[in-house]
């Protein structure tokens, strides 16, 4: 099993957060707002099967495992109605527990942290301060209706970008993404970390969405 890198625990367990969008909780606050379903799909019974890879820095890829993430079932936290996936996530651990659900175009987790917007590529959707290192951590929209192949297809997309910045590394900045394809789900997910090896990405093999 790959440990979790440092710089990744030190995202996860030392930081303050601050949110430059707020998540509006109904389709009554005016304007179009595009539904995160059916772009991101949230059905029980819906499943993604992922090839992964360890990414060199002359970009050569050495296959690791195949993983399929599944949703469930339906949970209720706080009130609200959340989709239950169920992956390995890269082997990070025997089976591993994400929840989200839809809120007016955003799609949040059971944290209330945004994932993805189907429409708002503007703002910053998340920004975390890494203390005590005065480094950042932030999500946003990016490369809007792009195309991408991977072993299912390819497939148009838009990529929730994450970016980890740390003052004293070199390179001081790393760049990864979630590409989701409308109607599909995630198809790409690419994760950079500081320091060896450069990178892993997974990617989609084949999915069923459940009606």
């Amino acid at each position: 099993m790959r440990k979790t890198p440092f710089f990744l625990l030190i995202s996860l367990i030392l930081f303050s957060c601050q949110k430059d969008v707020a998540i509006p909780e109904s389709h009554g606050h005016g304007g179009t707002v595009t539904p995160v379903v059916p772009f991101i799909p949230l059905t029980i019974g819906s499943f993604w099967v992922y090839n992964y890879y360890q990414v060199d820095t002359n970009g050569s890829e050495s296959y690791m495992n195949t993983d399929t993430v599944i949703i469930i079932k339906d949970s209720i936290i706080n009130e609200k109605k959340y989709a239950v996936f169920k992956g390995s996530y890269e082997q990070k651990c025997n089976y591993c527990f994400e929840f989200k659900r839809d809120s007016s175009g955003y799609l949040v987790d059971e944290m209330g942290l945004i994932r993805f917007s189907t429409t708002n590529f503007t703002d910053t959707l998340e920004k975390f301060i890494l203390d005590p290192y005065g480094g950042i951590l932030y999500y946003k929209m990016n490369h809007k209706d792009s195309t991408i192949s991977v072993p299912a297809g390819h497939f148009i997309t838009s990529e929730c970008e994450r970016v980890e910045y740390i003052p004293f590394s070199s390179p001081k900045a790393q760049h990864s993404g979630a590409f989701f394809s409308y109607g599909v789900g995630i198809v790409k997910n690419r994760l950079k970390y500081f320091g060896p090896p450069n990178y892993y990405d997974s990617k989609l093999v084949s999915y069923y969405i459940a009606p």
